[in-house]
């Protein structure tokens, strides 16, 4: 009977041990998880294949912003993956602007596009425009995107490089290069 007891007693002993033991290490780990989520360096928001639409002071649709990530961080800016930009015109092709990465302002009036960005309208003549760049700001209130990186722009069988690029979304919508401006053209 002492046996069973004091195998009983031995149980019960490592039992309240290990429950114990358990109780102590789940505080510890929440602080330090919370310590985790609070840390400016992490995103607190995390979205995976997001849409975005902004319009304008009437409520027509301006942009359509397309990321396959979107990660939002306490005390900076909203950082977006392989992003997909419509811009909409009531009396204008539609632009699509691609890049690989981005940065959104806190206001949501600017996005810093990085690396490579393609720029692309379609013409009712057949001949688009495509323009290739680097690092380019899109400024929402001002319906205009420009860069100054090097910089291609493509249409039909021409193109045309320079340094910087910039964008009129508005009517009429332009595409032009500021400076150092070659070009190649194909004449019938």
């Amino acid at each position: 009977m002492k046996g069973v007891i004091s195998i009983l007693v031995a149980v019960g002993l490592i039992v309240a041990i290990t429950l114990l033991l358990h109780g102590m290490d789940k505080p510890a780990a929440s602080r330090q998880y919370a310590a985790v989520k609070a840390s400016p360096e992490q995103p607190d928001i995390r979205i995976r294949r997001v849409r975005l639409l902004k319009t304008d002071e009437f409520g027509y649709h301006k942009f359509h912003l397309h990321a396959d990530e979107v990660k939002h961080f306490l005390r900076k800016s909203t950082e977006l993956e392989r992003l997909r930009l419509l811009v909409t015109s009531s009396e204008a092709s539609d632009w699509i602007i691609t890049a690989e990465s981005g940065w959104m302002d806190a206001e949501d009036k600017q996005i810093l596009l990085q690396g490579e960005v393609l720029v692309h309208q379609e013409q009712e003549d057949g001949n688009d425009v495509t323009g290739i760049t680097r690092d380019m700001i899109v400024d929402y209130p001002n319906s205009l995107a420009y860069s100054t990186a090097a910089a291609t722009l493509l249409s039909g069988e021409n193109m045309t490089s320079g340094t910087g690029m910039a964008i009129k979304f508005s009517t009429p919508s332009r595409i032009r290069l500021l400076s150092r401006v070659t070009a190649t053209h194909d004449f019938d």
